[in-house]
């Protein structure tokens, strides 16, 4: 299909998508846009559900009798207003996120094999609330705790040996504390080794500390609000002094909700295997498409997502992933299947010149290098193809809401190559201009590069805000000085949340695009040559 965008109009889309979370064995990242779906809730039906204006958070670390950090620790949150209980497991640095629970009374614990479970502890959160509380589990069994042994010769035998594994124990805690303690005072590191590495695509969680992924549970550093009542049941081991390092590290964009729920995103938390180093990423995308028209060959055209028809068709076959050392990123994603003959097709750049662009770039989506500036909240610079998400949906159809796009979306580009600066001036604000050869190109058509942009705004954890722009590209093959404009703006709302629910998430899109064509004998308006 002909992707270029030739003569100008405007579109508005309101859509709302039902969201139900499920797992999906899919690694790697966040990202953000709007998308169409197809079910309708009028304002009232809207106003009786849960307002996430009201959820509230609780994070924390989960930590052994010394105060070391314990993962994969059993924690359990059972709500005393509606007897609900939550359970999950401690990420690998012991650390743990629950959001969006409702305001009341709840009581937690924590468990680990090996220890006693923790002290049982009671709060209360007030609406909107966000409440760091680490855990602290008990001691391992001591022998005298143990069920008694029949009689035997050997009893002050074994009651010594128990008494001796015991006091070295005893040993190895007390070395364990004083090497924190000297840990902790030592001077904080140069902020090059303790700044935070943001990675953002489009809307995707940007920000992550370099060795983690954009899937992990996000881990904020919210302290409890002014009128928090935290009772405990009974006393917990007290909790070691944090490390000044780690207390300058300002937290990554985007980091303190779970976005997951956007269209463009894809749904999965968690990764079987990470390294401080690489995090792997494989995507498979298999269909069966029924056309009523019948097509004789089989052949479809007006999508650049659905190809052939009554047939079992790979669309995409991906491995890769993104690439992390101190300040160096990088990904790398392939596309074989149906992706790697449909998308070069769409892109008539590679008829200027030699050196046959189409095959060069035909088994790549994404491939990218870049630097990570430790300045404001974060910026990134970074220099290859990348995706666009200009028209609201992921190139990857396992992150969007619908499988297949709106009409402007695949008639929009799904990659740039070019250069992107990521600027975070707060962790809710990116501001990302480009650089590009042109609309969805490998090459330039003609003689003059693209320009653009995106803003993406988060104000609260249920509304995204996001705009592309692109402009000055000359793109039509050998029309020089015809040029193209476009802007693509959205607002995403989610307006029903209710994780204990199969029917769990509702959210809506509102979306405008406008874009037109001028010069070399058309225009934007009119019936005249040149101009806008």
């Amino acid at each position: 299909m002909d992707r270029i965008f030739r003569k100008g109009f405007a579109a508005l889309f309101l859509m709302f998508g039902v969201l139900p979370m499920v797992g999906h064995a899919q690694a790697n990242r966040d990202r953000s846009t709007l998308a169409d779906s197809g079910l309708r809730a009028d304002e009232e039906a809207a106003r009786a559900m849960l307002s996430p204006a009201d959820s509230c958070q609780l994070q924390g670390v989960t930590r052994s009798p010394s105060g070391l950090a314990l993962p994969q620790t059993q924690i359990t949150v059972h709500s005393m207003n509606d007897n609900v209980t939550h359970s999950l497991l401690s990420g690998p640095n012991g650390e743990y996120f629950i959001f969006d629970l409702k305001p009341g009374r709840y009581e937690i614990i924590a468990n680990k094999t090996g220890f006693s479970a923790s002290s049982r502890i009671a709060i209360e959160l007030e609406a909107r609330q966000s409440l760091h509380l680490d855990l602290t589990v008990g001691t391992a069994p001591a022998a005298a705790e143990q069920p008694a042994a029949p009689p035997s010769s050997k009893t002050s035998d074994t009651t010594d040996t128990q008494k001796y594994l015991l006091e070295e124990v005893q040993r190895l805690e007390a070395r364990l504390a004083d090497l924190e303690a000297r840990l902790t005072s030592q001077p904080p590191a140069s902020p090059a080794a303790t700044a935070t590495v943001a990675t953002a695509s489009n809307n995707a969680t940007p920000g992550l500390p370099a060795g983690s992924s954009s899937n992990s549970p996000p881990v904020a550093s919210s302290q409890p609000q002014a009128g928090a009542s935290v009772a405990a049941v009974a006393a917990q081991a007290p909790t070691p002094a944090k490390d000044p390092a780690a207390a300058s590290a300002k937290a990554a964009p985007f980091s303190d909700a779970d976005w997951s729920w956007l269209n463009g995103n894809p749904r999965t938390k968690d990764i079987f295997w990470d390294t401080p180093f690489f995090t792997p990423e494989i995507r498979t995308d298999i269909n069966y498409v029924y056309d009523f028209n019948h097509p004789t060959d089989h052949s479809m055209g007006g999508s650049s997502e659905l190809f052939r028809s009554q047939e079992v068709q790979l669309e995409q076959l991906g491995v890769g992933g993104d690439f992390h050392w101190d300040n160096v990123r990088a990904r790398l994603m392939t596309q074989f299947g149906m992706y790697s003959v449909t998308t070069p097709r769409n892109d008539p750049s590679p008829g200027n010149g030699q050196w046959d662009l189409a095959d060069a770039y035909r088994y790549v989506s994404e491939a990218y290098g870049g630097y990570h500036i430790n300045v404001l909240n974060g910026i990134n610079v970074d220099a290859g193809i990348f995706m666009s998400y200009v028209g609201l949906f992921s190139y990857y159809n396992f992150d969007n809401w619908a499988y297949q796009p709106s009409y402007v979306s695949s008639n929009t580009p799904w990659f740039f190559n070019g250069v992107r600066v990521q600027i975070f001036p707060t962790k809710h604000l990116k501001i990302e201009p480009w650089f590009i050869n042109g609309w969805q190109a490998y090459g330039s058509a003609n003689h003059t590069p693209g320009l653009g942009g995106q803003l993406k705004w988060t104000p609260t954890s249920y509304i995204n805000i996001i705009s592309n722009n692109y402009g000055l590209g000359e793109d039509d093959l050998f029309v020089p000085h015809r040029k193209r404009i476009h802007t693509d703006n959205s607002i995403e709302v989610k307006y029903y949340d209710r994780p204990d629910m199969t029917l769990d998430k509702i959210a809506f899109t509102f979306t405008g695009d406008m874009g037109c064509e001028f010069g070399s004998g058309v225009s934007c308006y009119g019936d005249h040559k040149g101009g806008l």
